[in-house]
């Protein structure tokens, strides 16, 4: 995997909520997980954590791939630098890949999907050229990034949402937000049925139907993690 490349992963701060709740936004280089995740740290008070910098910052590369021109991530290495801040939740992890990272840092998984046309025009703004540029199309083409979602993550947790407008970015935003909202509010007062979660819930649209069950002596703040990659 190439660190150039560069998706997100959110997660809000909090004591631990059994069971803890997170989040994961996938896609191709070009589909716009950056710029969605920065906006929601805006909005959500959570911590941006670039992914790609904090493998700079803590050398975490096998070698250099001279085809691609860019550091081969070591993936081992990265989560061990990592773990410690995920575990504390209030984060927003930015990478483009998300079948690496361990199933238990994440509730719900948002793959962002661009037109073909729309990403190869942005990956061309951006420099991309020649085989680097026609792998990246071609990975979005055949759904490669969702189908590695749908294979690490359970299925219920894996969502697209598409992302070729600035119409499209607001609505993501807006959707996310809300759920981040209720997650913190649902959090402290309800706890799904055995074997269903939240994240299931809120995406039928019937969270709030149901009725709350809670041990009154018990406080649970949110603990929520979202990936955008």
């Amino acid at each position: 995997m190439c660190v150039e490349h560069v998706g997100a992963v959110i997660k809000p701060a909090g004591k631990k909520c059994p069971p803890p709740k997170k989040l994961e936004s996938a896609g191709t280089p070009g589909v716009g997980k950056s710029t969605l995740c920065e906006q929601l740290a805006e909005r959500t008070g959570l911590e941006w954590l670039e992914v790609g910098q904090i493998a700079k910052d803590c050398e975490c590369f096998e070698e250099y791939d001279e085809v691609y021109q860019c550091p081969v991530l070591d993936e081992d290495k990265l989560i061990d630098e990592m773990e410690d801040k995920m575990g504390h939740g209030g984060k927003i992890v930015d990478y483009h890949g998300c079948d690496f990272f361990p199933e238990r840092w994440f509730d719900i998984v948002f793959v962002l999907r661009a037109n073909n046309t729309v990403l190869y025009d942005r990956l061309a703004h951006r420099g991309y050229t020649g085989k680097k540029l026609e792998d990246n199309v071609q990975c979005e083409i055949f759904q490669t990034i969702l189908e590695e979602a749908q294979g690490a993550y359970r299925p219920d947790i894996v969502h697209e949402l598409p992302s070729n407008t600035p119409d499209d970015m607001e609505e993501n935003l807006d959707k996310i937000t809300t759920w981040v909202e209720e997650w913190k509010m649902r959090a402290l007062t309800y706890f799904p049925p055995s074997g269903e979660s939240l994240v299931t819930h809120w995406v039928e649209g019937s969270i709030g139907r149901r009725t709350a069950c809670v041990d009154k002596g018990r406080n649970f703040p949110p603990q929520l993690g979202i990936s955008v990659v």
